[in-house]
């Protein structure tokens, strides 16, 4: 089956490998506490071996009908979105839908492909 902890794992350890391409300073994630934990632990072991600078991990969580609803930190705080400014909060969402949209195109295309 599926394993979404194992596969955000594998692709932050791909993009970090990338030493070439400059990192981010931070990292929104789907997800909440268990997908920041997994980043963390993630970006602690490369900050250890390669020297890589500070990368905050924020994840957001949805409501049931798949509406953000809070952002959780690294420390495992969660800050309901309803009282972060209506800028941010805008953006964070955008950054959220167009990741979701382009995860979703890149497998429907690579289904395609395969039929």
């Amino acid at each position: 089956g599926s394993n979404d902890t194992a596969m955000i794992r594998e692709i932050l350890e791909r993009r970090l490998r990338h030493s070439e391409w400059p990192y981010p300073n931070l990292i929104v994630v789907d997800g909440g506490r268990g997908q920041v934990n997994i980043m963390t632990s993630v970006l602690k072991l490369f900050t250890i071996n390669h020297s890589l600078p500070t990368i905050s991990v924020i994840g957001i969580t949805k409501n049931a009908r798949h509406i953000g609803e809070r952002i959780t930190l690294y420390n495992g705080h969660e800050i309901k979105l309803d009282l972060i400014p209506e800028s941010v909060k805008n953006l964070l969402l955008n950054i959220d839908s167009e990741a979701h949209r382009f995860a979703i195109n890149y497998y429907r295309k690579r289904h395609r492909s395969t039929i």
